[in-house]
Parts: structure tokens; C-alpha cells; sequence
């Protein structure tokens, strides 16, 4: 073989075109969506687990992680106070209300999260339980009636959620679709969007970011995950 045709056939192996998705991997998935609506143009580069790589379009570049391979990111307040709650909180709720153990997973769908605040000393009164180390409390909606629950979250993160700027939607959690933005001090971006979206009976997990210095791309790579969610469809 020439040395010209192995150098095209490492550019082949290395550049993809995104309209070639390369693994069963990638099907259900968010990244399979977004690479739907961005430029024909564009080229993905999955490193060997195609879990993990780079998706490149224009002199924009975006780096997507699935699944397992998902790296720690930024959550806003209330999708950690949906994780939390729907893994094992609701029980708590329930209980304070004195449902029964038989019928809560029963109801368990009939809970409406309306809002999430952090608790402070003037609302610390409004709360349905006292909870000393609790840090955030949500407006729940049941039956007809609206409770304030509280809740402990980690400290850390929330203070990380403080940082960013979310748009989200958790209205069919535990599907989710949100997206973060941040420009920090020294104008460093971080711009990105996690998505968890079911499949075939699984709950397939995407995460793709953008980060930088150049203002043009951070306005860019911000609208093109942000138009993914609609402005009136906001979290709850």
C-alpha cells in the first residue's frame, strides 16, 4: 500500500464525519439529537471506547462523555434536589404526612415539585418538618395541598450550583435536559448540556461541553446547546 493511501486511510479512521455514526453506543442517546442539528461540515473523533471524544464543528470544539464515562459537572439546585428526593426523601415525605408504606409508591407520581429555595433564617419558619442541617427546602404540591419540605444537600455542590447559570427542563425526571454556562473571573467559559433521555427501557446519559477563552465561540457553543430547550419550557 502506498504511503499515500495510508495516510488517507488513518485521516478516514481518525476524522468521522458526523453523519456516520460509528457504534450502537451512540444510538438513543442525546448525542446522536445534537449531532443531528449542527452542520453537516462537522467531524467526530471518538476515542477507542466511543464513550468518549470530540465532536468539531467550524473552530468550534465540543467534548461528549456517555454513560459511565461521564466526568463530574456542575447540577443545578433543583436537579439535586430531584435525585435525592425521588431515590429515597419521598418515604420521608410521605411519612410526615402519615400515608401509608402500602400505597406510596402508589402516589409517588402524584407528587408536583413546584420549587426549590435555599433555606435561610426568614424562611426556616415555613418549613413542614424542622431539620436543623437541612439547606434547601421545595415547594411540594400533593392532593391539593402545598408542603415545604426540606432537605440536605451537599454543601459543595451546592455551591458550585451558585457559580453556573442553568436552563432545564425536569418535568419527565428522571429524563432530564439542562444545560450550564459560566464565565469566570480570568474569562475562561465553561458552556454545557447533560442529558438523560430513555431508550429501549434504559436511561441513556449524555454530556457535552464546550469550554475557552474567545467570546464569539462562547456565544456560539451557549446557543447552539441552549436551543435544544425551549424558553417557556422551564423546569417546573
Amino acid at each position: 500500500m502506498s504511503r499515500f493511501l495510508i495516510y488517507l486511510v488513518l485521516w478516514v479512521f481518525i476524522f468521522i464525519g458526523c453523519t456516520k455514526i460509528p457504534s450502537d453506543k451512540f444510538y438513543g442517546n442525546f448525542l446522536e439529537e445534537f449531532i443531528d442539528t449542527i452542520p453537516s461540515n462537522c467531524r467526530l473523533q471518538p476515542n477507542e471506547n466511543n464513550l468518549t471524544g470530540k465532536i468539531i464543528v467550524d473552530n468550534l470544539n465540543y467534548h461528549y462523555f456517555l454513560e459511565d464515562e461521564i466526568i463530574d459537572f456542575p447540577q443545578s439546585k433543583e436537579l439535586l434536589f430531584y435525585k435525592s428526593f425521588y431515590a429515597y426523601h419521598f418515604k420521608t415525605f410521605f411519612d410526615e404526612i402519615h400515608l401509608e408504606d402500602k400505597l406510596q409508591s402508589l402516589f409517588l407520581d402524584s407528587i408536583q415539585i413546584k420549587e426549590v429555595y435555599l433555606i435561610n433564617e426568614s424562611n426556616r419558619s415555613r418549613l413542614m418538618k424542622k431539620c436543623q442541617n437541612c439547606n434547601v427546602y421545595a415547594v411540594l404540591g400533593f392532593k391539593g395541598n402545598l408542603f415545604n419540605f426540606p432537605m440536605q444537600l451537599s454543601t459543595e455542590k451546592l455551591d458550585v450550583s451558585t457559580q453556573f447559570d442553568f436552563k432545564q427542563n425536569l418535568n419527565g425526571y428522571p429524563e432530564v435536559l439542562m444545560t450550564y454556562s459560566k464565565k469566570s473571573s480570568n474569562q475562561k467559559y465553561f458552556n454545557g448540556l447533560f442529558s438523560a433521555k430513555k431508550y429501549k427501557g434504559k436511561l441513556k446519559r449524555t454530556l457535552i461541553l464546550n469550554e475557552g477563552w474567545n467570546e464569539v465561540q462562547r456565544k456560539k457553543s451557549l446557543s447552539q446547546l441552549s436551543s435544544f430547550l425551549d424558553l417557556n419550557d422551564q423546569i417546573l
